[in-house]
C-alpha cells in the first residue's frame, strides 16, 4: 500500500514495458497539472495529471482510490503502438491484448473523469 498526495503530473504510473505488476490498496489523491512548461519532459504527457496512468494492460489492479484529482483516477492507454523509452515503435498493437484484473477500485471527485480508456 502506498500514497501518493499533491502530486504534479500523474501520480502512479505505469509504461509501456510493465507486466505483472500487482498494484493492491494504493491511494492517489489531489494530483494537479502545475509543472512548468520548461521542467516538461519532451513527448511525455505528466502534466495531465491521472492518478493510475497505465500504459501497459499486462498489470493488476485491485482495491486502489484515485480521489481528487485535476484529470482522471484510472486512464488505460492503449495505443495502436508499442513504444520504447525513445518514442520509437518496438512491438505489436498494444490493443489486441487482454487487460488485466482491474476489480474493487474506486475513482471520485476527479475534474474529468474517474475511468478512461484512451486510443
Amino acid at each position: 500500500s502506498n500514497v501518493g498526495a499533491g502530486i504534479a503530473g500523474h501520480c502512479f504510473y505505469f509504461d509501456r514495458i510493465s507486466a505483472d505488476n500487482m498494484v493492491i490498496d494504493n491511494l492517489a489523491s489531489n494530483m494537479n497539472n502545475i509543472i512548468n512548461w520548461n521542467n516538461r519532459i519532451d513527448g511525455w504527457d505528466d502534466y495531465d495529471a491521472d492518478g493510475f496512468a497505465i500504459w501497459s494492460p499486462f498489470n493488476h489492479f485491485i482495491g486502489n482510490v484515485a480521489a481528487g484529482g485535476h484529470k482522471r483516477g484510472f486512464r488505460y492507454y492503449l495505443d495502436w503502438r508499442t513504444l520504447g523509452e525513445d518514442l520509437i515503435n518496438v512491438g505489436p498493437n498494444m490493443r489486441r491484448n487482454p487487460i488485466g484484473t482491474f476489480k474493487d477500485n474506486k475513482a471520485h471527485s476527479n475534474f474529468r473523469q474517474g475511468f478512461h480508456l484512451a486510443d
